[in-house]
């Protein structure tokens, strides 16, 4: 996407963003330059996909850990092999990292190939968990969430 200083093409790029894709058609990175066109020296996000190559086979593609620009990154975890969020490709967990410290941000406990029905955030003071209870409506609700990825640094965890 790119901002011009005017109507016409040819008028000045005063910020762009430049995205990157893979062979798979997934972003791969996507980079900002606030002051003119952006290029891969700016800063940017990275993404990461896992293939579960066997062989020269892909078992599947999906994102396994985004790269931001200072450095900190947030992984994805599906399980265990073979486990159903695995198999489903299912979110199970996300950590996020920066420099030597890592912190749990999410994990997830579904029903069924895509029912979120507990979320757990221990990075949260106290701990923080959303279950939707026996009846998967929401009843069960014990606290409400809002969507923040903590940045983990020397003193611990902030969002």
């Amino acid at each position: 996407m790119t901002s011009r200083s005017g109507s016409n093409s040819g008028s000045t790029i005063v910020n762009d963003v430049l995205t990157v894709y893979d062979g798979w058609g997934n972003v791969a990175a996507s980079y900002q330059d606030h002051a003119g066109a952006a290029t891969t020296s700016d800063p940017g996000v990275v993404y990461h996909y896992a293939d579960g190559a066997s062989g020269d086979e892909a078992g599947y593609v999906r994102l396994d850990q985004v790269t931001y620009p200072d450095g900190r990154t947030a992984e994805y975890a599906y399980g265990s092999g073979g486990s159903i969020t695995d198999r489903l490709d299912l979110v199970a967990g996300i950590a996020s990292t920066k420099g030597a410290n890592t912190a749990t941000v999410a994990s997830y406990t579904c029903l069924g190939a895509g029912t979120i029905v507990k979320t757990e955030r221990p990075s949260v003071t106290g701990g923080l968990t959303l279950s939707y209870g026996a009846a998967g409506d929401g009843s069960g609700a014990e606290h409400s969430l809002e969507p923040v990825i903590p940045n983990p640094d020397s003193s611990g965890i902030r969002g």
